[in-house]
C-alpha cells in the first residue's frame, strides 16, 4: 500500500458514547467495540445498544424466533455473544423501543449522568416508516 504524500493525517478523537439503535444479536456492537479496543481506548467508550429484542412482526409470523415462555430469546443470544467476545464492560444493553430509549438517555444527559452521543448507528427495523421514526 502506498500513501499519498499530501494526504493530511486524520486524528480521530475517542468517542465517549456510541448508541446503536437495533442490535439484534450484537454483531455490529461487537465490531464497534473491537475497533474501540484496537485504537487503545479500552472501555472508556461505552456502546449503548437500544433494542426490544422482540424481533419484527415478520419474525413472529414466520415463527423463526425461538421462544421461552412465549418470549423471544434474542436478548439472551445478544448477551451471550457480548460476553463471549469479552465486551460486557463496554457494551450496555437498553431494552426499550428507540423512542423510549432516546427519552431515557436524554433524561440521563440532562442530569449529567451520561455524555451526549458521539455516534448514533441506526440499524433497527428496516421498514421506511420505522427508520424515519428512529431518526427522530
Amino acid at each position: 500500500p502506498h500513501s499519498e504524500p499530501n494526504t493530511p493525517h486524520r486524528q480521530v478523537t475517542r468517542p465517549s458514547l456510541i448508541i446503536e439503535v437495533g442490535s439484534w444479536k450484537g454483531g455490529s456492537a461487537i465490531q464497534m467495540a473491537s475497533v474501540v479496543r484496537r485504537r487503545g481506548w479500552g472501555c472508556r467508550t461505552k456502546i449503548v445498544c437500544v433494542d426490544t429484542w422482540l424481533g419484527t412482526s415478520t419474525d413472529l409470523k414466520s415463527q423463526r424466533l425461538p421462544l421461552v415462555n412465549g418470549y423471544p430469546t434474542v436478548q439472551r443470544e445478544f448477551m451471550w455473544n457480548v460476553i463471549q467476545a469479552g465486551y460486557a464492560s463496554c457494551i450496555v444493553p437498553l431494552a426499550a423501543p428507540a423512542n423510549i430509549g432516546a427519552k431515557y438517555l436524554a433524561f440521563l444527559q440532562d442530569r449529567g449522568l451520561c455524555p451526549s452521543a458521539d455516534l448514533i448507528f441506526i440499524d433497527g427495523n428496516h421498514d421506511y416508516d420505522d427508520v424515519k421514526q428512529d431518526i427522530h
